[in-house]
């Protein structure tokens, strides 16, 4: 009786052990679990905050292509328009320069005061933007005359 009473304590014992232990396993797995829950509460928060960044990125990215385009657009358009210009300009040399060829006046040696006085002119010197006076002229005429 004394072996069935020990026996009795002992069993009572170890039930009593395994019923703690899977008390202290499951307060621990209770704790895992609340704290795994808040971990994945951040997470989505995390989640939700990038998936915002990311949309208003992207946003972004559709205004900037869009400026792109259009600064594109302007940027060939400059270059057409250059284009155009620098064809009339060469449009423009070659039909002086024809006109030139046949000009007796063109290849024909001026003074040099008269040379002295273009060039003052063409370089923007004080005298290119008055016009001249009837006194200023060596044969007195008006240049309107």
């Amino acid at each position: 009786m004394i072996l069935d009473l020990k026996a009795k304590l002992i069993g009572a014992g170890v039930v009593g052990l395994a019923f703690l232990s899977l008390l202290a396993v499951t307060g621990w797995l209770l704790n895992s679990r609340d704290l795994l829950q808040q971990e994945v509460g951040e997470l989505e928060q995390s989640i939700a905050q990038l998936t915002q960044a990311a949309a208003d990125r992207e946003a972004e990215n559709h205004d900037l292509r869009a400026e792109m385009a259009v600064r594109d657009a302007l940027v060939v358009q400059a270059q057409r328009d250059r284009q155009a210009a620098d064809a009339d300009a060469r449009q423009a040399r070659a039909q002086l320069q024809e006109a030139l060829t046949h000009d007796e006046c063109a290849h024909t040696d001026h003074p040099d005061a008269v040379t002295d006085s273009l060039r003052r002119h063409r370089s923007g010197g004080e005298d290119s933007n008055r016009v001249p006076n009837a006194p200023d002229r060596p044969d007195g005429a008006h240049p309107d005359a």
